[in-house]
């Protein structure tokens, strides 16, 4: 690198003695050998230092980088280093504190040929540095927003299903609404929530793994390179938002109830929903999580008198004070965009053909395995190539998605159904609920479905268990047809309207 090409990587405190194996053109770090460099030394021994980056598309995904430091020109060595992630198209910065004042660096951010987009590198001197006001970085907002309205929403994590999603709308809603919100989450899942966030503007901060957020701070000691213990980070995260005026959390889920604890230590109000049952608490081994709930919680919020029932059974001494408020419907109807509706006939299925849907993660307490089982009756029943059975969402067990589609395979039936992943557009998902003749909600357990809000809302007709959840309140008053858990088989008298009325070719029962 000539002294121009310095230009793109800017220092505070220090000064750039050379760059080896590597250049900067067409806005690109291009390493041109396996071992590049940057070598900086300081004026002064310094003890902390952030190193920023905005990255684009690189011909890699991410590396190890390696920071060598020495404290009086001794030398780099094996003993002296800290290592992170260097990803691409990402926004970071390392926030680095040293045991020792040191007085030179050298940062190898690959140990391969080959290039990254860069819009902005820099690295800086810092004279104070706490954990918490480095980490206070990950929820900064903008300065125009002046709100002493602070409001924490906890997340078990980001995946697409139906918790998270009722997390992301409760945090976006708020944010509308003028309040400042952050978004701790236990862990990514699958991650699609995160990019939602980020286009609304929320900040949202991963309590299990720093290296997801963007802001990361280590401390480094010599031969010891690691970030913060996890007790020291959670710590850190709950002060620093205290330090920020935030002063309460709407806790999401009873996965939720791991921090509760922690989060009372630091005066929070605490308003928990539940959104599990009795069966899930202790199957899934949450029982400890609801016992924080139930002693430290403020407000424990359930979407219906059956799940307050449910949870009572287990946790019957409740400190908080307990309200039912169901939650709405957040699928809004949406401005149809011809390249983003569910184009079914990729599918096989034509304008002519019925549809039996049902949506949600393809899981034993969705009850998957009773879809596929009803619909093969069905089959058997009516030998109609123009009924198709259509279910949304991600599989969370590759066994049971094997097995169910050897059945469906064995019943030669393959082309009538369809399991499509989660769609991520509402307007395709409401393209596609639209065209449903009927509305399947089989779950073994479900506190109050969404999805069956949604298509009651588009007047889908919805067929669900008693006894399972708070598709009870949905469905009675002849909202719907409720069968005993679980006899689910088509030929009941209390079905024929709805296959006949809505299948012509059903015969009569």
């Amino acid at each position: 690198m000539n002294n121009i090409d310095y230009q793109i990587i800017k220092t505070k405190g220090g000064a750039i003695q050379s760059c080896q194996e590597m250049e900067f053109r067409d806005q690109k770090f291009v390493f041109t050998g396996t071992d590049p460099q940057i070598h900086i030394i300081f004026p002064e021994p310094i003890q902390n230092i952030m190193i920023s980056w905005k990255t684009g598309q690189a011909s890699f995904l991410q590396s190890l980088a390696t920071l060598y430091y020495q404290y009086d020109h001794e030398g780099y060595s094996e003993t002296k280093t800290c290592k992170f992630c260097f990803p691409a198209n990402s926004k970071k910065t390392k926030a680095i504190h040293f045991e020792k004042k040191i007085k030179a660096i050298r940062l190898d951010l690959v140990d391969f040929c080959g290039d990254c987009e860069v819009e902005n590198f820099s690295i800086e001197t810092i004279k104070k540095m706490t954990i918490e006001r480095c980490l206070e970085r990950n929820w900064y907002q903008n300065e125009s927003i002046k709100t002493e309205d602070k409001v924490v929403v906890l997340t078990h994590e980001l995946s697409a299903s139906g918790a998270p999603i009722l997390a992301f709308h409760i945090a976006n809603e708020l944010k509308k609404r003028g309040k400042e919100v952050v978004v701790l989450t236990r862990h990514q899942g699958d991650g699609f929530l995160k990019e939602q966030f980020c286009d609304a503007g929320i900040s949202v901060v991963d309590l299990s793994n720093q290296n997801e957020n963007e802001v990361e701070y280590f401390s480094v000691v010599e031969n010891q390179t690691s970030a913060i213990s996890d007790e020291t980070y959670i710590h850190a995260i709950m002060c620093g938002l205290r330090k920020s005026k935030y002063d309460k959390v709407i806790a999401n889920t009873v996965v939720s109830g791991l921090y509760v604890n922690i989060l009372k230590d630091y005066n929070f109000k605490i308003i928990s929903l539940i959104h599990e049952m009795k069966a899930t608490i202790e199957m899934y081994d949450f029982v400890d999580m609801g016992k924080n709930i139930a002693n430290y919680a403020d407000y424990i919020v359930f979407p219906n008198h059956t799940v307050e029932l449910d949870f009572r059974q287990i946790f019957p001494n409740l400190k908080g004070k307990c309200i039912v408020r169901p939650q709405g419907v957040y699928l809004q109807k949406v401005e149809i965009d011809k390249g983003k509706t569910c184009d079914l006939s990729e599918y096989g299925i034509s304008d002519n053909d019925q549809i039996v849907m049902s949506s949600g993660t393809c899981e034993l307490r969705k009850g998957i395995d009773i879809f596929v089982s009803a619909a093969l009756l069905l089959q058997d029943m009516m030998r109609d190539e123009s009924v198709h059975f259509v279910w949304t969402g991600n599989f969370a067990d590759e066994e049971l998605k094997g097995w169910l589609l050897n059945q469906i395979e064995r019943a030669k039936l393959s082309k009538q159904f369809h399991f499509i992943s989660f769609i991520k557009e509402a307007a395709m998902y409401n393209t596609l609920l639209t065209r449903a003749s009927v509305f399947w909600a089989l779950s073994r357990e479900d506190p109050f479905p969404s999805t069956v809000l949604e298509a009651m809302k588009e007047k889908v007709p919805v067929v669900g268990f008693a006894g399972t959840g708070g598709i009870e309140v949905m469905l009675q008053d002849a909202r719907g047809i409720l069968l005993e858990f679980p006899q689910f088989y088509p030929h009941r008298p209390e079905l024929n309207h709805v296959f006949i009325n809505n299948f012509q070719k059903m015969p009569q029962i």
